[in-house]
């Protein structure tokens, strides 16, 4: 399954729409700032929380709290000149550049999860998911939504976050 992450750059709570194959909207993402720890939300088309994600900003690192379902992952990802993600609570890791926007979240067998890649030519056009395993599409989305999140400093409107 394909979908593509759009960085919204409209006033408002909606910082990312997730849209499929068919330009349809599929999920919105919306985001509450203001605190050490901000959240942000993944909802379907009928305004339901599918999935939940929690930020806490730390000097040396930022972690990631994401759940759905009564399921709980944890990303850690470094501020270093060279970025690492952790991830507690599955067996995924990164393989690939978080920086160009191109990188495979892939499982402890080496099976890809999903693939990532730029999906238009400027700093902040939208990102392609490609979605291997079905059953882990909202937190497949969500780590793309949170390394893109890591990577907002790199785009003008999403420092207005």
């Amino acid at each position: 399954m394909k979908v593509f992450l759009k960085r919204e750059t409209t006033s408002g709570n909606v910082i990312f729409t997730v849209k499929d194959c068919m330009s349809d909207d599929k999920y919105t993402v919306t985001a509450k700032e203001g605190t050490p720890m901000s959240k942000a939300y993944i909802k379907d088309n009928s305004g339901i929380k599918r999935l939940v994600i929690r930020r806490i900003n730390l000097p040396m690192y930022t972690l990631y709290s994401i759940s759905s379902g009564g399921e709980r992952i944890s990303l850690v990802t470094s501020h270093g000149t060279v970025p690492e993600c952790i991830f507690y609570g599955i067996s995924w890791h990164i393989r690939g550049d978080v920086r160009k926007k191109s990188y495979d979240i892939v499982d402890a067998d080496n099976s890809v999860v999903a693939a990532v890649s730029k999906a238009g030519v400027g700093k902040c056009d939208a990102l392609a998911l490609n979605i291997f395993c079905e059953q882990r599409e909202l937190f497949s989305i969500g780590v793309a939504v949170c390394l893109s999140m890591e990577k907002a400093v790199d785009c003008e409107v999403f420092q207005t976050i």
